[in-house]
């Protein structure tokens, strides 16, 4: 494949960033479920690694699974496996595991199980979050993670598409949508 230009590789990743502002940025506010599914697949896979890397960064992996995040989990692991970042997908998978039988989309269940894991288990998320950041060594500074995100979209033909992103504008994803979420 060509060399990509640095400059396409920069917009890329803000782009990539800007498609989390149009699901959740957009009135109403309550409406983000429905923007995320008119995502296509590597659209969806981008805004959920960025907004679980966001909220497990603030909170770890136990802050993550509670709140609205935890919801983006299973896009977040195919997510980082995409990104060729193994380690945190599998951190963040054997954290899912632990929660037990349950639906993830469903944050009630996600803050139960986590509270379950608290009372039996005090910490038991500081290994598994320790193993999600060490996936990010020598990637600290933000330019480094954009150029992953950037180089990714890019390859996946992302770049026109997220460059001209407006929901009012955006074309149907050519993925079937999977069902919709439970309300919570």
């Amino acid at each position: 494949m060509a060399e990509i230009n640095s400059a396409d590789i920069v917009a890329a990743s803000g782009y990539a960033h800007d498609l989390v502002g149009l699901v959740f940025d957009l009135e109403p506010e309550d409406a983000w479920p429905d923007r995320y599914w008119k995502l296509n697949e590597h659209e969806r896979l981008l805004v959920a690694v960025i907004v679980v890397k966001w909220d497990i960064d603030n909170g770890g992996l136990d802050q993550c699974l509670q709140n609205y995040t935890g919801f983006f989990t299973p896009e977040a692991i195919e997510g980082y496996r995409w990104l060729d970042m193994p380690l945190a997908a599998d951190a963040i998978e054997v954290a899912t595991r632990r929660l037990g039988d349950g639906d993830l989309r469903d944050q009630d269940f996600r803050r139960s199980a986590t509270k379950q894991l608290w009372t039996e288990q005090a910490r038991w998320d500081h290994e598994l979050s320790t193993q999600y950041y060490s996936a990010f060594e020598g990637l600290s500074d933000s330019e480094a993670w954009d150029r992953i995100l950037g180089e990714k979209a890019i390859r996946a033909g992302l770049y026109p598409r997220l460059r001209d992103a407006r929901f009012d504008k955006l074309p149907a994803p050519t993925d079937p949508a999977p069902p919709p979420p439970k309300p919570w």
